[in-house]
């Protein structure tokens, strides 16, 4: 911990993966692997990325609702209807918050 406090005091400063990028960036130089794709270290590291998302540029309501309705042991159902409209989902919202007593008004 000393030797840490006695950095910070003679202004040495931590920084993480981000300032690095943004400091190679600022300097107009490479950070390798980041910027050297068609290294085998770049090639290497693209491989080993993955997308957190099995469908990142689609909606599959169909497949995410089923997953649902399986896991609490309900029946699957064949299309989902994503209900878009600004007015029925206020109304829908005062109804189960119970502030209105009649739905769709």
């Amino acid at each position: 911990m000393d030797f840490w406090v006695a950095l910070q005091m003679r202004t040495a400063r931590a920084s993480g993966w981000r300032d690095e990028l943004t400091a190679h960036l600022e300097a107009t130089r490479f950070c390798f692997p980041t910027d050297v794709i068609d290294a085998t270290a770049g090639e290497t590291e693209m491989k080993r990325m993955q997308l957190e998302h099995e469908y990142p540029f689609t909606f599959e309501y169909a497949e995410l609702v089923n997953d649902w309705l399986t896991a609490k042991g309900h029946n699957r159902v064949e299309e989902p209807y994503v209900l878009r409209d600004r007015a029925l989902l206020t109304s829908l919202s005062k109804w189960l918050q119970g502030k209105d007593k009649n739905l769709g008004q």
